[in-house]
């Protein structure tokens, strides 16, 4: 009888904290068939070292949105500030960041992106790019987007109140 009781009183004080701990967890940021040909250990420190060695590999990296641009051939190009990704492949704002790299895709319209918003993209490493910033010239590398996702970054998100069990909005874009 003793153990009934302390089960009830268990489940009536943990059990609703329980319950939204699981219900606030998001959905991943990609199916398992897009993330089915990612090589999960090319990280973006391997990709500086020896980007020819990983051309044409299927990476997942996400980061903040430092920049976005359009091209004379119909491309986008975003300038992404690496942040370490979560277990929904969704990138950690606060988490520190190993370097800047370049997602491209097809497009002309930059509506949709941000400065200061997260994206995670799926996309093959196409090889480097050479920028130039302050009269300086340095190699980014750059993703051809397969799949991209979009979220609002701390800075852009209106304080509100926020329940365990929402999801932060996001964007979902494929090429």
């Amino acid at each position: 009888m003793q153990v009934m009781r302390l089960i009830k009183l268990f489940l009536t004080f943990c059990g609703p904290v329980i319950l939204a701990a699981c219900t606030s967890l998001g959905p991943p940021a990609f199916d398992a068939e897009v993330i089915r040909n990612v090589d999960q250990g090319i990280t973006l420190p391997l990709l500086q070292q020896n980007p020819e060695a990983f051309k044409g590999q299927t990476v997942l990296l996400g980061g903040q949105i430092v920049s976005a641009d359009l091209t004379s051939e119909s491309l986008v190009n975003i300038k992404v500030k690496q942040k370490p990704l979560d277990v929904d492949q969704k990138p950690v704002a606060s988490g520190s960041s190993q370097g800047v790299f370049l997602i491209q895709f097809p497009g002309r319209d930059l509506k949709e992106i941000q400065i200061g918003n997260l994206v995670s993209v799926v996309g093959t490493v196409s090889g480097t790019k050479i920028l130039q910033f302050a009269g300086l010239s340095y190699p980014i590398i750059v993703i051809n987007a397969q799949k991209l996702n979009y979220w609002p970054g701390p800075a852009t998100l209106k304080p509100k109140i926020y329940y365990p069990w929402e999801v932060t909005p996001r964007t979902k874009r494929g090429f």
